[in-house]
């Protein structure tokens, strides 16, 4: 049973209930549910970290975030744009990844990407 912390306005109320297990927005256009980073799984219970490292050193050079996530998807990730985005973020934070901006190669990197390349920090 996921845990949830539940936020609304108005008449929606909240629920508080181990907000460090979920948290659910609710209210119309921006309900969604956010799961911890660790929660992001590939199709066989492979942890969404696991996945990005992987596909990194496979690639064995910086990768454009797009090309990263669609990779990383391919591999079985069952994770959205921002999710990704958010777990190269913890990554990189962690130190096991850095991250560059590419602005010498034109690209037209779909929303939420940026022109980024990551890479294994070894």
């Amino acid at each position: 049973m996921a845990h949830h912390l539940r936020i609304g306005s108005g008449t929606h109320g909240h629920d508080a209930i181990a907000p460090s297990r979920g948290i659910r927005h609710a209210g119309g256009e921006n309900d969604r549910d956010i799961r911890p980073r660790e929660h992001a799984m590939g199709n066989d219970g492979t942890p969404l970290h696991d996945l990005v490292m992987t596909a990194l050193r496979a690639a064995g050079e910086p990768v454009r975030e797009a090309a990263l996530f669609e990779r990383v998807r391919a591999r079985g990730a069952d994770a959205t744009p921002e999710r990704f985005i958010d777990a190269m973020e913890h990554l990189g934070s962690e130190g096991h990844v850095h991250v560059a901006f590419d602005h010498d190669t034109p690209g037209s990197d779909p929303d939420p990407f940026q022109p980024r390349l990551w890479r294994v920090v070894e």
